[in-house]
């Protein structure tokens, strides 16, 4: 399974370059790929994924492991998004860790606010997950 989901994110790419370079003769081929992986990718994301209503935008994010655990936040780097851990997620759990991996404006399933915001913002979002606060988490 995990083969499959990395190829199917790999492929998810890869078709996003090919649809900016106008896709070539091979496009049936790549949406049978595209529909093959779509489903265990469907259902990972609705086991990880979710979201919280911040102040400033719906951002999504993915979860692993047990809150009672202490929690490390990952912010993603540039042209990413919170799978980019999904490599290393199992080590990370064997860490006794619970996970949170946002999506950055933009990027991922976190749309772009419609007002204009910086960096420090997405600090403000982030503080929306403490641990020691009230929350509302929205799960879609």
């Amino acid at each position: 399974m995990r083969k499959n989901l990395i190829l199917f994110l790999c492929f998810i790419m890869y078709l996003s370059a090919q649809a900016q370079t106008n896709a070539s003769s091979d496009s049936i081929t790549q949406r049978e790929l595209y529909l093959n992986f779509k489903p265990e990718f469907e259902k990972y994301e609705k086991l990880h994924g979710k979201y919280i209503q911040t102040d400033n935008v719906n951002m999504h994010y993915l979860e692993w492991g047990d809150k009672k655990n202490p929690t490390l936040v990952w912010i993603h780097g540039t042209y990413s998004n919170g799978y980019e851990l999904y490599e290393i997620i199992d080590q990370l759990l064997k860490m006794n860790l619970h996970i949170i991996a946002i999506d950055y404006y933009g990027h991922g399933y976190t749309p772009i606010p419609q007002k204009n915001l910086s960096i420090y913002h997405v600090a403000d979002d982030i503080k929306c997950f403490d641990p020691y606060k009230p929350r509302v988490f929205l799960n879609f």
